[in-house]
């Protein structure tokens, strides 16, 4: 293992899924902050990939069900937020989409289909292997300009959407924005990431995004990424005296950046 604060609920998984599933289990990856050595204790999830021998049965999917409900109540700090998908889809991913389950926080989310030009794809790439064959068994590439395209549409829709419910008010993000400090670091640094991959076509750390951003944008906007850090690394004491300067500066600082992301849209 490579950090001893999850390792423990890592291990508590592989036991629990291996007594469930015992024959249906190919591979499991670590993905996200872990693979890219920025896993942050207390604040990031426990991103993974488990790779299927063959599609889960009825009875199986709910035994699969049963072990994320046990890990999220045994580890209700430290989510695992992932996805499973047959060793078939992971070998044809680089012709067709893969059909992935998707599970977070206890529960399965949704069942999508995961191209190989997106940002999943080109994260599990770089996954650690914890049982099973390494990932460069399974080559791949993917095209920047396509993942570009598709993250710049989900900064004119969902970060749009994100930062005018922020303007309008009586809305949750309106009020959010003046006092629940984790809602203002999921835009500022969530945004960041997303400047950056468009940027540089590659994935970073929340942490490493704002860092990033401090030296590519203009000053003005550096209190509201220093404040975004702050809460980020668990700091205490608000860099700003005023709540409303706070939000204000916050919805200033998304406009700016859903700009700059389409500056790098392929026309």
């Amino acid at each position: 293992m490579i950090n001893t604060g999850f390792e423990p609920i890592i291990k508590q998984y592989i036991f629990l899924l291996e007594q469930a599933i015992p024959s249906q289990i190919d591979s499991i990856y670590l993905t996200g902050s872990i693979a890219i050595n920025s896993y942050l204790e207390g604040r990031s999830d426990i991103d993974f990939c488990t790779i299927l021998v063959k599609d889960l049965q009825p009875a199986e999917f709910k035994k699969v069900e049963k072990v994320h409900f046990t890990i999220q109540k045994m580890y209700p700090k430290t989510p695992l937020d992932g996805f499973y998908m047959t060793k078939k889809e992971l070998q044809t991913l680089p012709q067709k989409p893969a059909r992935v389950e998707y599970f977070n926080e206890g529960k399965w989310i949704y069942q999508s289909k995961m191209n190989r030009n997106s940002i999943d794809a080109f994260v599990l790439k770089s996954g650690i292997s914890l049982k099973g064959n390494a990932l460069v068994e399974y080559p791949y590439d993917v095209d920047w300009d396509i993942i570009v395209r598709d993250q710049v549409e989900n900064v004119n829709t969902y970060w749009v959407n994100w930062k005018n419910k922020g303007k309008k008010p009586y809305t949750f993000n309106y009020f959010g924005l003046l006092g629940i400090s984790n809602l203002l670091e999921w835009g500022i640094l969530g945004i960041a990431r997303i400047y950056y991959s468009v940027r540089e076509h590659d994935v970073v750390s929340k942490l490493e995004a704002g860092d990033y951003a401090l030296q590519h944008v203009p000053k003005e906007w550096h209190p509201i990424i220093l404040e975004a850090l702050r809460i980020r690394k668990g700091i205490p004491h608000s860099l700003y005296s005023s709540a409303l300067k706070r939000r204000h500066d916050t919805l200033r600082f998304m406009e700016y950046m859903i700009k700059e992301c389409n500056q790098f849209l392929i026309k």
